[in-house]
């Protein structure tokens, strides 16, 4: 009995020691300001400057000497983080490296691990952002999401080993299992997908939308929209150049699009820009005399200004605007020339 009060004494005496840290373990820090220290010498280097800290695990904030309003939970949590505030490591070594970082949440085993100097980043998973040492305002969630980052800016991985080997680079979102896996650097991309941008290493500016879309993609200021690997996607674009494909990556310069495939539409609008083929019917306008049409034909097989069959096949196309104003055009002569015959059979007739 007198064994288990010494003990219960021991214990209390223990706790009473500083009136505002509480701590248990051996080791355990005792200076502090409102904080609390359990585990094998976690807080152990605490001085009196530090507040508001809690440490629980073994050798958890080991090192803090005035980091203040920090919560580590798990085995070596923190164990070399120093100085900065608001920081939450929940995992065996967690934040592990962090000296001076601040407003960092890590969340996992070995999340965020080398982190030294970060601040406002949060990972949720295993390994997640464990080799960031120095990035700002990262989201890295999955199991070694982000985790080969070292100084990357402003990124948001989600998903399975989701833009893993991303070291450098900025303003990137990769959502879906290995989702930009293999990219070491780059800004400005968005990965929607698993696997999708996964070989694209250094590519800037693309928006890759499907499973494994653009996965094979190396280039930047690219659009894939699919469901597979192919690298003639459903949807492709060229940011830029402003160029848009359907069902192909090729697009011929000066155009804005491209079909490979028939097209159906209820409606079809074509701006024509000017120069509508009215002025045939002012009577200055230099209408060719039907021999000389006849001679025209005989010798071109085809109409005046109308383009022919080879000269399609070598331009591959034809403007349906033009096309339509010129076919308006050879309507309006035609109108002239009938009415040219009819003057003549009135006349006949009246002779």
């Amino acid at each position: 009995m007198k064994t288990q009060i010494f003990t219960l004494l021991s214990f209390l005496l223990v706790f009473s020691l500083n009136a505002q840290v509480t701590y248990y373990g051996v080791g355990a820090g005792q200076l502090g300001n409102a904080s609390s220290h359990y585990g094998y010498k976690s807080g152990a280097n605490s001085t009196a400057d530090v507040k508001a800290n809690t440490f629980v695990g073994h050798a958890s904030g080991y090192s803090c000497a005035i980091g203040s309003y920090g919560t580590f939970l798990g085995s070596n949590a923190g164990f070399n983080h120093k100085e900065g505030a608001a920081n939450t490591f929940v995992g065996a070594s967690s934040g592990y490296k962090s000296v001076s970082s601040h407003n960092n949440t890590f969340v996992g085993y070995l999340s965020g691990y080398s982190s030294t100097e970060n601040r406002y980043n949060s990972y949720l998973g295993s390994r997640a952002g464990r080799f960031n040492v120095s990035g700002v305002g990262n989201t890295a969630m999955g199991y070694a999401a982000g985790e080969d980052q070292i100084n990357s800016h402003y990124n948001t991985f989600a998903g399975f080993q989701t833009g893993a080997n991303l070291t450098t680079g900025g303003n990137n979102s990769f959502y879906g299992k290995r989702a930009g896996y293999y990219k070491t650097s780059g800004v400005n991309n968005t990965f929607i997908g698993a696997n999708a941008g996964e070989s694209n290493l250094t590519g800037n500016n693309n928006v890759f939308i499907g499973n494994r879309a653009g996965a094979a993609e190396t280039g930047s200021s690219r659009l894939y929209i699919d469901n597979t690997s192919t690298d003639v996607p459903l949807i492709f674009g060229n940011f830029a150049s402003d160029q848009l494909g359907v069902n192909t990556n090729v697009i011929p310069a000066g155009y804005t699009m491209a079909i490979d495939g028939k097209l159906m539409v209820e409606e079809v609008r074509v701006q024509v820009s000017d120069n509508w083929p009215d002025y045939v019917f002012d009577p200055t306008y230099d209408l060719m005399s039907i021999q000389d049409l006849k001679k025209y034909i005989e010798k071109n097989k085809h109409l005046p200004e109308v383009p022919s069959a080879e000269e399609l096949e070598e331009e591959g196309g034809i403007d349906v605007g033009e096309m339509n104003k010129l076919l308006l055009k050879k309507i309006e002569e035609l109108s002239l020339y009938m009415i040219q015959l009819q003057e003549e059979v009135d006349l006949l007739k009246k002779k």
